[in-house]
């Protein structure tokens, strides 16, 4: 399941959680976290309780975003958690694109390779601050959406 959450709030953890238990879910990629790094112990604290009502022990991985928006409002944008149960085995995960944009699980479920990959979408925005403008920046100017294309 893909999710995008739009920032990270306390109802889409415990959201997120119940979707998971109820649908059985073994793999969930939360896409535009908006969790910067000194907020990302708290965040993993509440997905480990909220992710607590399944049988199943869920492992979860942090890429962050970037900083965007106006000096004066300066916030996270972007990022990602990739969340899966103990039943993949053999798991990887690795940024594909760098601050969340893309970020490739892969992982072995009976015996079978597959790959997972989450992918973020800016919007067509090259205003300064902007996700899109953050990834051109981060990649020499090279434009953000084929860029997420083709990885």
């Amino acid at each position: 399941m893909h999710y995008n959450v739009d920032a990270l709030t306390d109802p889409k953890i415990t959201f997120v959680g119940k979707q998971a238990a109820a649908l059985r879910l073994d793999l969930i990629h939360l896409l535009d976290v908006r969790v910067s790094a000194a907020a990302w112990p708290s965040v993993k604290a509440k997905l480990t309780a909220a992710f607590g009502g399944t049988k199943m022990k869920w492992l979860f991985h942090f890429f962050e975003g970037g900083m965007g928006g106006q000096l004066e409002s300066r916030c996270t944008i972007g990022g990602q958690i990739v969340c899966h149960t103990n039943r993949l085995s053999k798991v990887t995960c690795e940024p594909v694109v760098k601050l969340g944009a893309a970020v490739c699980l892969m992982f072995n479920l009976n015996k079978i390779q597959y790959a997972s990959v989450g992918t973020y979408w800016p919007c067509p925005n090259n205003e300064g601050g902007s996700f899109q403008s953050l990834i051109e920046a981060a990649y020499g100017g090279l434009a953000a959406i084929p860029l997420l294309k083709t990885g």
